[in-house]
């Protein structure tokens, strides 16, 4: 129950949240604890013995994630993980740097060549990036931690795959892409030779007919 929260943060201070949870270990050997992990509020849980515990948590609204674990008596971790957070902002890119001179105008002569790009990514105010993959090019893409505020993405791949394309993808599932092409322009089109010609002898037939 979160609808007493504001949309605006920084007026969360007097609202509070809650959020019920039930727990259980199936056919397992029990839950042996229950622990906050993540977040400000109050945690309390009915009695561990019981084969359905029930989770109670209350928050202030300017605390807005929670994550509790549940471990049974042979060490397995259980997590339970909610977040009000409204995020309908995708992650940003933002491309820093391209290397991409080695690369042969001519693409037959493309094979044994390369070509990087770096690139950041943030998801800014909201839920964090979730997921980075990539979407068309056949190269080789890493990233630095995705727990990171700030996300640096390295991209090297052949000079023959002269487009990338990757996606960021945040805990709302709100999508940002980054795209970059290392196609070069053939360059302005031109006339063909015989166009003027063909205009001229068209204008000299209209002015001997006059």
């Amino acid at each position: 129950m979160a609808d007493d929260c504001p949309r605006d943060v920084s007026q969360c201070d007097p609202f509070k949240w809650k959020l019920t949870a039930t727990l259980s270990d199936g056919n397992g050997t029990g839950v042996e604890s229950v622990s906050l992990r993540q977040g400000s509020g109050n945690l309390t849980t009915t009695l561990l013995s019981d084969p359905i515990i029930q989770a109670n948590y209350t928050a202030s609204c300017c605390s807005q994630i929670v994550e509790f674990v549940a471990v049974d008596t042979v060490g397995n971790v259980g997590k339970c993980y909610h977040s009000i957070v409204t995020d309908f902002v995708p992650p940003l890119c933002e491309v820093v740097s391209v290397m991409a001179d080695d690369c042969p105008r001519d693409v037959s002569q493309c094979e044994p060549f390369k070509w990087k790009l770096t690139a950041t990514l943030s998801d800014g105010n909201g839920t964090g990036v979730a997921s980075v993959s990539l979407r068309q090019g056949s190269g080789n893409l890493t990233t630095t931690l995705l727990s990171d505020p700030i996300i640096q993405a390295n991209y090297t791949a052949s000079c023959c795959s002269q487009i990338v394309e990757f996606v960021a993808v945040d805990k709302f599932e709100n999508v940002g892409k980054c795209y970059h092409s290392i196609v070069r322009s053939a360059g302005p089109p031109t006339l063909p030779a015989s166009l003027p010609l063909c205009l001229c002898f068209l204008v000299s037939a209209f002015v001997l007919r006059f």
